[in-house]
């Protein structure tokens, strides 16, 4: 909890409403104090939410999908670079929370449908799927995605021996997920290993993150030209990174074709 230090959270267990719904103030100088030191004052600006986060309405498409309101949802983890929330906690439920950013707004919507796709078919097994889209206000309006929490380890931080050991296991599950979110009209577009996580109760490998990395849309279409693509895109990132350390993966990627 020490992360969220940064934000004015009165609280020990703060929920996301906190962060949509906190005070903004605004700095002012007193324009006719030219002392070294002037008065700063400070006004209030209501309520609002942290820059770059960026509120849409809920699309009438996807209001069938589960929506859990941000009151519901407590923050567990913050970023220690961007002190954003990433790990949360619903009825004792750990999730993953991502932000609706307002530099990334096609991504997300992406993301959100493919991820609504997969909901409604059942799942795809080792896939991190929607638990639920954050919620504010009525008609819903949307402040993120919850998905499946997986407790592991990124694939570019993986011991070198440890991708000895198991990248061809790794490998076949992260093709055998791929195959299923190919056959659901899906294609991944971010083959990176970053984006790969290694559960660490059943050293399984699972695939995360479906905004397609900002590729363009000609290559996120399910062309069996592009799946054909992806797994090779997925064969050459393992076989890359069986060779290298931690520490020379951490800028690798995303594999595939260029864009």
């Amino acid at each position: 909890m020490d992360n969220l230090s940064s934000y004015p959270i009165p609280d020990e267990q703060p929920t996301l409403e906190r962060l949509v719904k906190c005070k903004k103030y605004n700095l002012r100088q007193d324009p006719h104090d030219s002392s070294k030191d002037p008065e700063i004052y400070i006004r209030n600006d209501d309520d609002g939410l942290i820059p770059s986060w960026a509120l849409a309405p809920l699309p009438e498409q996807c209001h069938d999908l589960p929506k859990i309101d941000v009151s519901e949802v407590r923050v567990r983890k913050c970023s220690p670079e961007s002190c954003w929330p990433y790990k949360t906690e619903v009825n004792g439920e750990s999730m993953f929370f991502k932000p609706l950013f307002d530099f990334k707004v096609p991504e997300f919507w992406r993301e959100l449908y493919a991820l609504g796709r997969i909901y409604r078919a059942g799942g795809i097994d080792r896939l991190a799927g929607l638990r639920g889209i954050a919620t504010v206000d009525a008609p819903p309006t949307v402040v993120g995605l919850l998905t499946t929490w997986v407790d592991g380890t990124k694939l570019c931080d993986t011991d070198k021996s440890e991708r000895q050991a198991y990248s061809e296991k790794w490998s076949d599950e992260v093709l055998s997920t791929l195959q299923n979110l190919h056959e659901s009209g899906i294609i991944w577009g971010d083959v990176n290993a970053h984006n790969v996580l290694i559960d660490r109760r059943q050293n399984d490998a699972w695939i995360i993150d479906l905004d397609g990395g900002s590729r363009p849309d000609h290559q996120l279409q399910p062309s069996e030209a592009n799946k054909d693509a992806e797994r090779e895109a997925v064969r050459k990132m393992f076989a890359t990174l069986k060779r290298l350390s931690p520490e020379e993966s951490q800028w690798l990627g995303p594999f595939g074709p260029a864009y």
